[in-house]
Protein backbone atom coordinates (compact mmCIF):
# COMPACT_ATOMS: atom_id res chain seq x y z
CA UNK A 1 0.00 0.00 0.00
CA UNK A 2 1.53 3.42 -1.05
CA UNK A 3 0.44 6.08 0.84
CA UNK A 4 0.87 10.19 -0.26
CA UNK A 5 1.83 13.01 1.80
CA UNK A 6 -0.58 15.90 1.08
CA UNK A 7 0.93 19.55 1.64
CA UNK A 8 -1.73 21.42 3.00
CA UNK A 9 -1.34 25.23 2.33
CA UNK A 10 -2.43 27.69 4.83
CA UNK A 11 -5.61 29.42 4.15
CA UNK A 12 -4.68 33.24 4.81
CA UNK A 13 -6.72 36.32 4.63
CA UNK A 14 -6.05 38.94 2.18
CA UNK A 15 -7.86 42.39 1.87
CA UNK A 16 -7.16 44.47 -1.78
CA UNK A 17 -8.71 46.52 -4.20
CA UNK A 18 -10.52 45.06 -7.34
CA UNK A 19 -8.32 46.33 -10.09
CA UNK A 20 -10.36 44.36 -13.10
CA UNK A 21 -13.14 41.89 -13.33
CA UNK A 22 -14.80 39.71 -16.40
CA UNK A 23 -16.42 36.80 -17.01
CA UNK A 24 -15.53 33.41 -19.10
CA UNK A 25 -18.01 31.42 -20.51
CA UNK A 26 -16.70 27.95 -19.76
CA UNK A 27 -18.32 24.04 -20.43
CA UNK A 28 -20.52 24.59 -16.66
CA UNK A 29 -21.38 27.53 -17.28
CA UNK A 30 -20.02 31.14 -16.88
CA UNK A 31 -17.54 32.09 -14.29
CA UNK A 32 -16.76 35.40 -12.98
CA UNK A 33 -13.28 36.63 -11.96
CA UNK A 34 -11.40 39.66 -11.29
CA UNK A 35 -7.58 40.71 -10.39
CA UNK A 36 -6.85 41.76 -6.85
CA UNK A 37 -4.32 44.44 -5.28
CA UNK A 38 -3.58 43.62 -1.52
CA UNK A 39 -3.52 47.31 0.56
CA UNK A 40 -1.80 47.97 3.72
CA UNK A 41 -3.16 48.36 7.16
CA UNK A 42 -4.30 52.03 6.08
CA UNK A 43 -5.75 50.66 3.00
CA UNK A 44 -3.28 52.10 0.51
CA UNK A 45 -2.33 49.54 -2.41
CA UNK A 46 0.68 47.94 -2.96
CA UNK A 47 1.88 49.46 -6.24
CA UNK A 48 3.83 46.33 -7.23
CA UNK A 49 2.21 44.10 -10.12
CA UNK A 50 4.11 40.88 -8.64
CA UNK A 51 1.73 41.32 -5.26
CA UNK A 52 -1.52 40.97 -7.71
CA UNK A 53 -3.54 37.85 -7.76
CA UNK A 54 -6.73 36.37 -9.54
CA UNK A 55 -9.78 35.25 -7.80
CA UNK A 56 -13.16 33.83 -8.64
CA UNK A 57 -15.72 36.18 -7.33
CA UNK A 58 -17.43 34.54 -4.56
CA UNK A 59 -21.40 34.50 -4.71
CA UNK A 60 -21.75 37.11 -1.76
CA UNK A 61 -19.09 39.16 -2.74
CA UNK A 62 -21.27 39.49 -6.13
CA UNK A 63 -24.24 39.99 -4.74
CA UNK A 64 -23.20 42.86 -2.57
CA UNK A 65 -22.50 44.89 -5.26
CA UNK A 66 -25.63 47.41 -6.54
CA UNK A 67 -26.06 46.44 -10.01
CA UNK A 68 -24.14 49.52 -12.45
CA UNK A 69 -24.48 50.08 -16.29
CA UNK A 70 -22.58 46.96 -17.27
CA UNK A 71 -23.50 44.40 -14.46
CA UNK A 72 -22.96 43.89 -10.99
CA UNK A 73 -19.06 42.10 -11.36
CA UNK A 74 -18.00 44.98 -13.10
CA UNK A 75 -19.19 47.57 -10.51
CA UNK A 76 -16.92 45.98 -8.09
CA UNK A 77 -14.13 47.60 -9.49
CA UNK A 78 -12.10 49.80 -7.24
CA UNK A 79 -13.96 48.67 -4.40
CA UNK A 80 -12.01 47.09 -1.23
CA UNK A 81 -12.43 43.12 -0.65
CA UNK A 82 -11.29 41.14 2.12
CA UNK A 83 -10.73 37.26 1.10
CA UNK A 84 -9.81 34.12 2.60
CA UNK A 85 -8.42 31.44 0.73
CA UNK A 86 -4.40 29.88 -0.57
CA UNK A 87 -2.38 31.53 -2.86
CA UNK A 88 -0.81 28.96 -5.79
CA UNK A 89 0.90 29.63 -9.09
CA UNK A 90 -1.06 28.30 -11.46
CA UNK A 91 -1.03 29.43 -15.61
CA UNK A 92 1.74 31.59 -15.13
CA UNK A 93 -0.09 33.85 -12.26
CA UNK A 94 -0.87 33.76 -8.69
CA UNK A 95 -4.80 32.89 -8.01
CA UNK A 96 -6.39 32.67 -4.64
CA UNK A 97 -8.07 29.21 -4.42
CA UNK A 98 -11.36 28.22 -3.17
CA UNK A 99 -12.00 32.24 -1.70
CA UNK A 100 -14.36 33.11 0.87
CA UNK A 101 -14.85 36.67 1.43
CA UNK A 102 -16.97 39.83 2.00
CA UNK A 103 -17.30 43.27 0.55
CA UNK A 104 -15.38 46.01 2.96
CA UNK A 105 -15.29 49.26 1.20
CA UNK A 106 -17.78 50.28 -1.46
CA UNK A 107 -16.25 53.09 -3.70
CA UNK A 108 -18.24 56.43 -3.53
CA UNK A 109 -20.34 55.61 -6.40
CA UNK A 110 -20.75 52.12 -5.57
CA UNK A 111 -22.61 53.99 -2.21
CA UNK A 112 -24.31 56.17 -4.31
CA UNK A 113 -26.01 53.59 -6.63
CA UNK A 114 -26.41 50.72 -3.37
CA UNK A 115 -28.91 53.85 -1.81
CA UNK A 116 -30.52 54.04 -5.22
CA UNK A 117 -31.81 50.31 -5.44
CA UNK A 118 -32.55 50.20 -1.90
CA UNK A 119 -35.22 53.46 -2.53
CA UNK A 120 -36.24 51.68 -5.35
CA UNK A 121 -36.81 48.54 -3.35
CA UNK A 122 -38.82 50.35 -0.83
CA UNK A 123 -40.91 51.85 -3.59
CA UNK A 124 -41.72 49.09 -4.73
CA UNK A 125 -42.50 46.88 -1.33
CA UNK A 126 -44.58 49.72 -0.48
CA UNK A 127 -46.58 49.57 -3.86
CA UNK A 128 -47.09 45.82 -3.85
CA UNK A 129 -48.44 46.43 -0.16
CA UNK A 130 -51.06 48.69 -1.30
CA UNK A 131 -52.17 46.28 -3.88
CA UNK A 132 -52.36 43.02 -1.75
CA UNK A 133 -54.48 45.13 1.06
Amino acid sequence: MTTTAKTLAKRDTYRAIVIRSWSIDGQYGVSYHFRLRPVDAEGKALNEDKNDFVSTIPVNVIESAPCGERGRIHSLVGAEVELTGRIVMQRGERRLSNPRGRVVKLTPAMAARMAEEQELDACLKAQWAKEGA
